[in-house]
């Protein structure tokens, strides 16, 4: 079963961190909350959230500082931080971007607006990780395609084939007629020769016969690869991870790779 989203919300003030957590479990989210500011890095490490809500203004420490030193910790660099803020002025936002902040909620707080900026910020997480796994998808169906063209040289088999049919077109039951007339006519090394000949067209179609084979059973393999249900649901899968309501689960990064290992 995926795990819920797990956001982290970081406020010293117990009355709008409580706030901001009942709006998030709520709508079906897990909380983290933290009113301490100068452990939320060691604890963002710690807990690996989606996203984390930070208060700019704390006692211990600022938000702006915060933020840098997530930009500049290896483990959660990509973390999306969306500041929580009373500083409406255009400086206060500017900063908090300029920091690295990905979205920014100002007080009073709105429950439809915590959640919109969540929801916008999962949505785009997703699809950016949609988007690798199906290039990852597309890289491993174009191997195998590759890997199976590396059969049809079989193709110019097949031409040199055309090629000898086209400069004889006799066939085994002519060369068997001809034998015959020279046997009437007491011609026996002529006889032998078109016998020869028979055997020859014998063997002739039965190459045919065995390159056609080869020829039909790649053919197969690229269109098993083609239309395989795995990767349709796979990609079905993905785009559906990434259009549906993200407020409730997450899809399973492991349960995905399991599928392209499993192309």
């Amino acid at each position: 079963m995926p795990d819920k989203y797990r956001i982290m919300v970081v406020d010293d003030e117990d009355t709008t961190r409580m706030l901001i957590a009942a709006i998030l479990s709520k709508y079906g989210f897990s909380v983290i909350e933290e009113s301490d500011g100068a452990k939320c890095i060691e604890r963002a490490v710690e807990e690996q959230p989606d996203v984390l809500l930070l208060d700019i203004m704390m006692d211990d420490v600022n938000g702006f500082d915060i933020c840098e030193q997530i930009r500049n910790t290896a483990e959660i660099c990509a973390l999306p931080v969306i500041f929580i803020t009373g500083l409406d002025a255009r400086f206060g936002i500017l900063k908090a971007l300029r920091v690295g902040a990905t979205d920014y909620i100002i007080k009073p707080i709105e429950p439809e607006d915590v959640i919109a900026k969540v929801n916008s910020i999962l949505t785009t997480k997703n699809l950016i990780k949609d988007k690798l796994n199906l290039l990852k998808i597309n890289q491993i169906m174009i191997s195998k395609v590759n890997d199976t063209l590396s059969g049809l040289g079989i193709i110019k088999k097949m031409e040199d084939i055309k090629v000898d049919i086209a400069s004889d077109s006799h066939t085994v039951l002519d060369y068997i007629a001809e034998a015959r007339k020279c046997i009437d006519e007491y011609n026996e090394d002529a006889a032998l020769t078109a016998l020869a000949r028979a055997e020859m067209a014998l063997q002739f179609s039965d190459r045919v016969s065995q390159q056609l084979n080869e020829f039909a059973k790649v053919l197969a393999k690229i269109t098993d690869i083609m239309e395989s249900p795995e990767s349709h649901d796979t990609s079905d899968g993905l785009y559906k991870a990434s259009t549906d309501s993200v407020l409730q689960e997450k899809s399973s990064q492991e349960d995905v790779d399991k599928l392209l290992d499993s192309l």
